[in-house]
């Protein structure tokens, strides 16, 4: 319960906090504090200068006490003295009471120097003495001391005024203080803490409907900058910001919904699956698209529900990976895989994730992802794998697998200790059908013959077709050369058998080189070249035949390589020669004509034969510089006899069938550059084979006519060795035929090659063409090739191949002598 007095302080508090409340006051406000401060900073300095100058005025009553009792000595001790001197007790007891009556002395003692002692008090109450002692002595004889005098001063007095002093300084200074202190506060007030205020209540009042509305003090403008401006200043400017962030915001969660709404709408209209991994909890959260591309409507939520439908061949790398990714050892996850729908069948999907939440120590928490169906991409995959990898004719490994499929088995092999072979076969005879029978039927046995191969091998051997008509088996495992010898006689075999091509019957053989991996060969480009020298050999020897690789083969392919190499540096250095062989008229015996012929004196190996290196030209392309080189030197050399020879004199020239079958910028330039030397296109006749006659080829056909048309003339060389077509004869426009000169060797006597070459003779007469004979050695043979009309004749009867200078010499003078 309060008391009365209680109740009345607690009214009297109420009050004065009410007062202060009023004011915006309370006693924990800044107002409250600063008073406290003001009040209690005026109190000491009040105090301080209060102590300070009572000290001074102690100071300053005390010395003039100290000088009233000093004026004792001068106004009263004379006097003393000579009461003392004349001993008149009744005197000293005046003279003393005189000195008693001073205001300030409150006791007076006298002893003198004869023993006699004067004591005059005053009632002191008690007071503050102080003493001053003061020694009489003789005036003639100032040593001589007569008595002392013992002043007894009251300091109560002095005490009394200064207490006086410090009640009316410290009731003025109180009142100042207190007002000045009010009047500070009341400043303060109006100058600080209710802007202050103010900017409480505006902070209190601020809800976000409101944060556009400016933080505004209320005061005059004012130009002077202060700090309260600057208050205002940085939170306004805080205010615009937080504003902006929160219209930031507003937006970004608006756009968050509505993203959120089209994520909603995108799940469920994709065609991904989309999944979500809870790692920890092992349990997964299925998209619509998911389940559709299972066709699945409930699926069990946990990681055992997707790795179940893994295909097994499929699941050990699945799971590696997806363990390296869980690991941290990938930034995601991606593999492709089969998966098992609801109804037992297989698709292709493409998944990939990415772990989105880890604990503190790395673990993984949570990892998202999707699923696409990729079996129709798959399935096109395949398709162009198959056309890139496989033939389309006949289905087998084409040239680009074939290398891939020889380097897995050399690799394995490698693992196994055990060799690999390779078998490289090519079909006999397959060209003349192609070429007779046209494209369609040389496919369609093609096609055969890659089945016949296919089926006469084991199945773990792998059959390819390189291109054209060049297969290629490859054997692995340990297979003795008996073996080897086995499969290839059965490959041969299979080959032989007849071919049913649209009611027509045709057979073809097959020539099959063989190497071994290691022993042949280490790698894989050696391999296949080694077998396929392996099958020219086969060829050689005369087809339908298999050939072991030796390192007889390997050096005559060196050989051949650098023959190869050589035949260019062999142009640039001048190191083939143009030879001359005469063509004679048997009609006259004149030469009317000559064959150009090419030989190649080797800087270090001598002269090199045609035989040897034509070929290898025809095979690498360099068939068309030395052609062209050829054809440049004959224009010079031609030029060069043309005042000594007769208008008909003519060169021929052979061209190989690599020249005309090349599309070659410089086939046009011949007849550019015969005619630059000033020659008929009648000087020049150019020798091509049967073979280009069958082939047909537009090219080929092209350069012919337009020779033809510039006056060149064409013939046959080698003419009853091939096949020919009488029609492409005249299609063709030839002029001449040369009989080849294995007719030669037998002519006489009713031969068959003398029944040959006079119908040939005949045939080509009917047809209005010319006919030279080759590798005429005989008279006999120089009289009967006359009797049977043969037109020309050449070989080594009339002259031998000669150079240029030679052939100068030796025929130009004849021609001379003859005046031909």
């Amino acid at each position: 319960m309060r008391t009365e007095q209680e109740n009345s302080e607690a009214t009297d508090g109420g009050g004065v906090r009410a007062w202060f409340s009023a004011g915006g006051l309370t006693y924990s406000s800044l107002h409250f504090r600063l008073l406290k401060v003001i009040l209690l900073i005026s109190v000491l300095v009040t105090v301080g200068s209060t102590a300070v100058q009572l000290y001074a005025d102690y100071n300053r009553d005390l010395e003039l006490l100290e000088a009233r009792i000093a004026s004792v000595e001068h106004t009263h001790v004379p006097a003393l003295r000579l009461s003392i001197w004349q001993l008149d007790s009744a005197l000293i007891q005046t003279q003393l009471a005189s000195i008693l009556s001073m205001p300030d002395v409150q006791a007076v003692d006298l002893k003198t120097a004869y023993g006699e002692r004067f004591h005059l008090p005053r009632d002191t109450g008690g007071a503050t003495m102080k003493r001053y002692s003061f020694e009489i002595h003789d005036r003639k004889r100032p040593l001589v001391q007569l008595g002392t005098l013992e002043l007894g001063t009251d300091l109560g007095l002095l005490h009394a005024r200064l207490y006086e002093r410090l009640k009316v300084m410290l009731v003025t200074e109180g009142v100042r203080t207190f007002f000045v202190a009010f009047g500070i506060l009341l400043l303060v007030q109006y100058l600080i803490t209710r802007h202050l205020s103010g900017m409480a209540r505006y902070l209190r009042d601020m809800r976000l409907e409101r944060i556009g509305d400016p933080l505004v003090l209320d005061r005059k403008a004012n130009s002077a900058h202060d700090e309260l401006d600057v208050v205002v200043e940085s939170f306004n400017s805080l205010r615009s910001r937080l504003s902006d962030k929160i219209h930031k915001l507003e937006r970004t969660r608006r756009d968050l919904a509505d993203s959120e709404e089209t994520h909603r709408l995108a799940v469920d209209a994709a065609q991904d699956g989309l999944w979500d991994w809870d790692v920890q909890r092992d349990t997964v959260e299925y998209s619509p698209a998911w389940r559709r591309i299972l066709g699945e409507q409930d699926v069990a939520s946990d990681y055992s529900t997707w790795a179940e439908r893994i295909h097994e061949e499929d699941r050990e790398a699945v799971q590696r990976s997806l363990k390296e990714h869980l690991e941290g050892r990938t930034v995601s996850w991606s593999a492709e895989h089969r998966l098992r729908k609801r109804d037992g069948s297989w698709i292709w999907v493409l998944g990939r994730g990415r772990v989105v939440k880890r604990t503190a120590a790395g673990e993984p928490q949570r990892m998202v992802g999707t699923m696409t169906d990729i079996s129709q991409n798959k399935e096109r995959e395949a398709i162009v794998w198959r056309q890139a990898n496989y033939d389309t004719l006949t289905g087998l490994p084409n040239r680009k697998l074939f290398h891939e499929l020889l380097d897995r088995e050399i690799n394995k092999a490698n693992r196994g200790g055990y060799g690999v072979w390779v078998l490289f076969l090519d079909l006999d005879g397959f060209k003349e059908i192609n070429d007779v029978l046209g494209h369609q039927s040389g496919d369609a046995l093609l096609r055969l013959a890659a089945g016949r191969l296919t089926e006469a091998v084991r199945s773990s051997d792998i059959v390819a077709r390189l291109g054209g008509d060049e297969f290629v088996v490859i054997l692995a495992g340990n297979l003795d050369t008996s073996s080897v010898d086995r499969i290839s006689a059965k490959l041969i075999q299979a080959i032989g058998h007849p071919y049913d091509l649209n009611g027509e019957s045709v057979f073809v053989t097959a020539s099959i080189g063989i190497a071994n991996f290691p022993n042949d060969a280490d790698n894989a480009a050696n391999l296949i070249q080694f077998a396929d020298q392996s099958m020219y050999e086969a060829k050689k020897q005369g087809k339908n035949r298999y050939h072991y690789f030796t390192p007889v083969l390997q050096q005559a392919s060196l050989l051949r390589m650098q023959i190869a190499r050589d035949l260019r540096k062999g142009i640039s250095n001048d190191e083939f020669k143009l030879f001359f062989q005469p063509v004679v008229d048997l009609a006259d015996w004149s030469v009317c004509k000559a064959e150009v012929l090419l030989r190649w004196f080797h800087s270090e190996k001598g002269e090199i034969s045609p035989a040897g290196f034509i070929p290898i030209a025809e095979e690498t392309g360099v068939i068309n510089e030395i052609g062209d080189w050829v054809f440049r030197r004959a224009f010079e050399q031609l030029s060069a006899w043309k005042p000594y020879l007769c208008d008909s004199f003519q060169l021929s020239v052979n061209v190989s069938p690599m020249q005309l079958r090349t599309q070659h910028e410089d086939r046009g330039r011949w007849l550019e550059e015969l005619a630059g030397y000033g020659l008929p296109g009648e000087s020049i006749i150019i020798e091509i084979t049967e073979g280009l006659l069958l082939e047909k080829e537009e090219n080929v056909a092209s350069i012919l006519l337009r020779c033809r048309d510039a006056g060149v003339q064409v013939a046959i060389d080698d003419f009853g060795t091939g096949y020919s077509s009488l029609a492409y004869l005249k299609e063709l426009d030839i002029d001449y035929l040369k009989i080849d000169r294995s007719f030669m060797r037998n002519l006489g006597g009713g031969s068959t090659e003398q029944t040959l070459v006079e119908a040939i003779v005949i045939m080509a007469h009917k047809l209005g063409l010319k006919v030279v004979a080759e590798g005429i050695e005989t008279e006999k043979q120089r009289d009967l090739l006359r009797g049977m009309g043969c037109d020309y004749g050449q070989g080594y009867l009339f002259a031998k191949p000669m150079p240029a200078s030679e052939f100068e010499q030796r025929i130009i003078e004849q021609i001379r002598s003859t005046g031909s």
